[in-house]
């Protein structure tokens, strides 16, 4: 059975053989296994058949508030986010229709590169959309996220940022092993802190990097390179957490061990 290597389906990532079902976006040109395109469609970065789809997607069945510009269930009487009275009467239905797209349009139109960097997000990417769009609007760095301060590294795993996580993971573990003072606390405070503040902007930075380096490949391998940095990796997280714990325990035990060891020889001198 013979195998094209230059064809890599970017749902799957597996090679696409000749005698396979395939199909192939009529945008774009990306060809797929028929499977993988039934059951998630086009996902090349920047296609207008995928942009289409998630336009119709994040305005199905929800509202956008009139004072902030961000979504909210469309059974809500008050906006989630900033607490303003979503206007759903009948009375209010055509200066609603206007404001409502005039606050989308103003918080979240996005261009091309931008539209790719979103759909790198996967998970939570509405979240991102409005996170993202503050930052570039007023060229900040800093915009608070509780995930990235609260679990830091795993949170950097977690979206795919891998050599950063590892980093952070690895520092913690050199100060959970170190005599802990009130310095070394102090210094793992101050990280966890600055992750908070400028998670977001790393994000989105560590995208706009992958779309960047990602310009110089063919679109097939363009799709494909982008799918292995698109969405969050929850088996790698669990990974690490499993891989943390038991080396922390390994090392605390054999600690232990050891010192009991020394304590036998010290009882068995005084004996003697």
């Amino acid at each position: 059975m013979e195998e094209n290597k230059n064809l890599i389906c970017p749902v799957c990532n597996n090679v696409m053989k000749e005698d396979d079902d395939l199909e192939t976006c009529s945008q774009c040109g990306v060809s797929y296994h028929k499977e993988c395109w039934e059951k998630q469609g086009c996902i090349t970065f920047g296609c207008s058949h995928n942009k289409q789809k998630i336009e119709e997607e994040m305005q199905t069945d929800c509202l956008y508030c009139t004072q902030c510009g961000k979504r909210n269930d469309i059974t809500a009487n008050y906006c989630y986010h900033c607490g303003t009275k979503l206007m759903r009467d009948a009375n209010e239905s055509s200066s609603h229709a206007s404001c409502n797209k005039t606050a989308y349009q103003k918080h979240f139109e996005t261009t091309g590169e931008q539209d790719e960097i979103l759909q790198l997000v996967g998970e939570k990417s509405y979240y991102y959309r409005s996170k993202f769009a503050k930052l570039q609007a007023t060229n900040g760095k800093s915009s608070w996220n509780w995930c990235a301060f609260l679990f830091a590294p795993y949170w950097c795993i977690y979206r795919k940022m891998y050599v950063l996580g590892l980093l952070q993971l690895a520092f913690v573990f050199i100060c959970n092993n170190m005599y802990v003072s009130d310095f070394t606390f102090a210094i793992m405070l101050l990280g966890f802190l600055a992750m908070g503040f400028f998670g977001n902007y790393i994000y989105m930075m560590h995208l706009k990097n992958c779309v960047e380096k990602s310009k110089v490949l063919s679109e097939q391998e363009r799709s494909c390179y982008l799918a292995r940095y698109q969405g969050v990796n929850l088996f790698a997280v669990i990974a690490c957490v499993l891989i943390y714990s038991l080396v922390f325990s390994g090392i605390h035990i054999g600690y232990s061990n050891r010192f009991d060891y020394f304590d036998y020889f010290d009882y068995f001198d005084s004996c003697a």
